[in-house]
């Protein structure tokens, strides 16, 4: 004689189902005993019928009234920075070590070829605080990274030397440089905290005082009112051509 009720019952639903399941009696759902020994061909089949439609209701039941599990979201930014080693602000940056780490933008990135022909790459990032610095990848690390780097990405960089920024050239008030080496690593990231790429226009009246610096490469918005003077293209000379700028105020 088999007794489904009573198999229903030895079955831990509850800890299949959680606690909606200890609300239910299995043992009466299923159905009663059935005394299949007893019972004609055509009463067996009935029994058995009515057996099947009961798991199924059952199953109905438990799909409706035990809910989804939620769907996972993707982690913040804080929330990784927390689970990862710390972040360090760009104005931190001095030449006391290699093992720096930083979540930034790719404000620009160019490409120098000096006049042996031996190109690298410069870059400028910002942190979420809007501070900036200038990056060297020198010429012996450029086809490792020359396809990776994309203006306006924003990435975690890891390690990377430290030294007086003595560009020719500077695009930003740090007083350092940073410069990739053999060990520096980069990932791709979704920072949403670190404002977009944008310019920092400097007045035209700061520039007439003085108020600016010789080396210092700036951003400036204006006009071409005169062009005074063109110098030819002569052999090993460059071409360079005398304008006027005139203030949008």
């Amino acid at each position: 004689m088999t007794n489904v009720g009573q198999v229903a019952k030895k079955v831990d639903f509850g800890e299949a189902f959680g606690p909606v399941a200890e609300m239910i009696d299995f043992g009466e759902v299923v159905g009663p005993t059935v005394d299949v020994s007893e019972a004609t061909p055509t009463q067996g089949k009935k029994k058995c019928f009515f057996c099947c439609i009961g798991k199924i209701l059952l199953k109905c039941i438990l799909f409706i009234l035990i809910p989804a599990p939620p769907t996972p979201t993707p982690p913040s930014f804080e929330l990784i920075m927390k689970m990862s080693r710390k972040v360090d602000s760009v104005k931190d940056i001095n030449d006391s070590k290699e093992t720096w780490r930083l979540a930034v933008r790719i404000m620009d990135v160019w490409s120098v070829v000096n006049n042996k022909g031996i190109e690298h790459l410069e870059m400028i990032v910002m942190d979420s605080l809007g501070d900036r610095i200038q990056v060297l990848i020198r010429h012996d690390h450029l086809l490792k990274w020359k396809e990776v780097i994309k203006e306006n990405m924003t990435c975690i960089i890891n390690n990377g030397s430290v030294y007086n920024n003595d560009f020719q050239w500077k695009v930003c008030d740090h007083s350092k440089k940073f410069v990739f080496l053999g060990g520096t690593t980069m990932k791709a990231i979704e920072l949403q905290n670190i404002p977009p790429k944008g310019y920092f226009f400097k007045d035209f009246g700061e520039i007439l005082q003085g108020k600016c610096k010789t080396d210092r490469l700036e951003d400036i918005i204006g006009a071409v009112s005169e062009i005074n003077h063109i110098q030819s293209n002569t052999p090993g000379k460059k071409v360079v051509v005398s304008v006027v700028l005139k203030d949008l105020k």
